[in-house]
């Protein structure tokens, strides 16, 4: 009888597979677990990138937000010192710088005995101011516009620029005792350099007090007894009176005030147009070159 033999040997040997208890085998774990780890990367990478997205956007929202506060804070700012003035006067409304858009005002005036910047026999047209050495808006007119005014029509030849006081009544009583120390220094021949260092000192919600104006006289170079003689006395009160009637008169109640126009050396008279207000040195270009021509 013919005898059959099993046995095992390496080629015939059953190969044994590992199998994890999920019934996947090692090396397909390996791979899923590598696509899971990708897979979580890739998640925290994309959150990331959308979380500084989110970050950006708050900035950019806090930076805008920060823009309008500053012009609101501007804004308050501009507030603060109408109020501070105001409060100053004793609860009276200072005079607001005007519109931009009022148009044309006819008016007139004279030179009087204002103080002049250029030569009065030598040209045909005159800017006349009435201001107050306490008001805010006359003091930002001098800061922005004068200067420019000075340089291209008055150092030219073309034009003269007058001032004359209008003390206005809440800001007595040393809106007065200013007006009486430019028309004493003018005495000696020092009204701008006068003029200048009070404006120059004055803030735009704080003026300066009589003991302060006092100390200027010695500070541009005046003859202090004589300037105090003159100060003590009021010797000028008429004439600043005259000049706020005139101010009133030519239709400037508030302050700045000007008459822009045709000058007549003759007579002294000023015919031409009324600008109420601290406006922008364009306007006052438009009126004086109208008047040039």
């Amino acid at each position: 009888m013919e005898k059959t033999e099993h046995k095992h040997d390496a080629k015939t040997s059953h190969k044994i597979i590992k199998k994890s208890p999920s019934g996947f085998s090692q090396e397909t774990m390996m791979l899923l677990t590598t696509v899971a780890v990708v897979l979580t990367c890739a998640a925290l990478v994309i959150g990331v990138a959308l979380g500084l997205q989110r970050f950006g956007n708050e900035l950019s929202k806090i930076s805008t937000n920060q823009g309008t506060q500053n012009s609101q804070i501007a804004a308050l700012n501009t507030k603060l010192d109408d109020v501070s003035t105001k409060v100053a006067a004793g609860g009276k409304a200072a005079p607001a710088a005007p519109a931009e858009d009022n148009g044309p005002v006819n008016g007139s005036t004279n030179i009087a005995d204002g103080a002049i910047k250029g030569d009065k026999n030598k040209v045909k047209v005159a800017v006349v101011e009435f201001s107050d050495y306490e008001c805010p808006f006359c003091k930002r007119h001098i800061d922005q516009v004068y200067p420019s005014i000075l340089k291209d029509y008055v150092d030219t030849g073309k034009i003269i620029y007058v001032y004359r006081n209008n003390p206005l009544p809440f800001h007595e009583p040393n809106a007065t005792d200013q007006a009486m120390a430019g028309e004493c220094a003018k005495d000696q021949g020092k009204f701008w350099e006068m003029h200048d260092i009070i404006f120059k000192t004055t803030t735009s919600n704080k003026g300066i007090s009589k003991e302060t104006l006092l100390t200027f006289p010695a500070k541009i170079g005046l003859n202090q007894t004589t300037f105090n003689t003159c100060f003590n006395a009021n010797k000028y009160a008429d004439r600043i009176k005259a000049d706020v009637k005139d101010a009133a008169a030519s239709g400037n109640s508030g302050t700045p005030g000007f008459v822009i126009g045709k000058y007549d050396a003759a007579t002294g008279k000023v015919e031409g147009e009324v600008i109420k207000g601290a406006y922008p040195y364009t306007q006052f270009q438009t009126t004086i070159d109208k008047f040039l021509k």
